[in-house]
């Protein structure tokens, strides 16, 4: 869980990298909240009512932001630019790269979009 409010705290940064670690809780903690939405639905009968409809594509529009946030700060963790988002839209294969390159491991220490999220900050006194 702390993975997924740790995300959503940085709703807006699209600076800095962020590791696989990271990205891919938060892809499970959204993925099993959907799910847990579903299934309440569907057990209670509630799928039927036009406001329940309505609320699985209103989380997925607030929850727009952060989501493109992990994934442009996962690419700046292989040091490459957040534009390569767009290879999700290539069809047929785009999805298989985009899933590929997200799997990928980061840049070891510190690249151009910062300092390696993997290693613990120093605090000097």
């Amino acid at each position: 869980m702390k993975w997924y409010l740790q995300v959503l705290r940085k709703y807006a940064t699209f600076k800095g990298r962020a590791s696989r670690k990271e990205f891919w809780m938060f892809f499970l903690m959204e993925t099993c909240l959907q799910a847990v939405f579903l299934a309440i639905g569907y057990a209670t009968e509630l799928n039927r009512e036009p406001y329940y409809l309505l609320a699985l594509p209103i989380y997925g529009v607030l929850t727009l932001s952060p989501r493109l946030a992990v994934i442009w700060r996962r690419y700046h963790d292989m040091n490459k630019s957040g534009l390569n988002i767009f290879w999700a839209a290539v069809p047929l294969v785009g999805p298989f790269i985009f899933l590929i390159t997200l799997a990928a491991s980061g840049t070891k220490g510190e690249n151009s979009h910062g300092p390696d999220p993997r290693e613990p900050k120093v605090v000097h006194a």
